[in-house]
């Protein structure tokens, strides 16, 4: 009896445990890391260092013969040869009115309310310098434009977001279409939380 009473205790504690954690999501194989040597900028020069990878190298650090391996809806060979994977980089202010706001991707280079910063092509992205293994090869700096600061932008009176996005998009090499794949698993961002100082000046946590 006490060991039935044992297991069931074990099933309801098991039971919670996952009802409150939930399902882990997927994880996305694009690498990114968002990173400043200090926390206080002048508005008008907010630069940080961005790091960003796409696939995962082999053990001894040579590209994989199917770097696209770990992207979803990629089943079959036939999708494998057919699908080509861009992906871009976004950057854009996140406000009370847009936070919830769901965009159009279809246009890469002209989302609403985003600055486009960069396309990067199938054939530079799954090659070793877009590579990673126990560091990401890859890193540059960007700036966030200073009108994404201003009050009209911000969150609240003197505190703003910005969302800094790396998302893919496939197209589909025998009818020319382009699916872009805002989800979770398709997709890395960070966030630069900034407060204004004073008129010259920012403060900024990234998360």
């Amino acid at each position: 009896m006490k060991r039935i009473t044992s297991i069931v205790l074990v099933f309801v504690m098991l039971f919670i445990t996952v009802s409150l954690t939930g399902c882990p999501n997927t994880p996305t194989p694009i690498r990114m890391s968002l990173t400043s040597e200090t926390t206080v900028f002048p508005i008008d020069n907010v630069v940080l260092d961005l790091a960003y990878g796409f696939h995962e190298l082999t053990f001894w650090g040579a590209v994989s013969k199917r770097p696209k391996e770990n992207y979803p809806f990629l089943q079959t060979e036939s999708d494998y040869a057919s699908t080509q994977i861009d992906f871009a980089i976004y950057i854009y202010p996140i406000t009370s009115e847009n936070e919830h706001k769901i965009y159009d991707y279809s246009d890469m280079e002209n989302v609403e309310d985003h600055i486009f910063v960069k396309k990067i092509s199938e054939k530079e992205a799954f090659s070793k310098e877009y590579g990673y293994k126990n560091r990401i090869n890859h890193c540059e700096q960007i700036k966030i434009p200073p009108e994404l600061m201003t009050e009209d932008y911000r969150y609240k009176e003197n505190v703003g977001i910005i969302r800094i996005v790396l998302m893919a998009f496939y197209t589909n090499l025998e009818t020319g279409n382009r699916m872009p794949l805002p989800y979770s698993d398709m997709l890395s961002e960070k966030f630069v939380y900034y407060r204004v100082i004073d008129e010259n000046k920012i403060e900024i946590e990234i998360l």
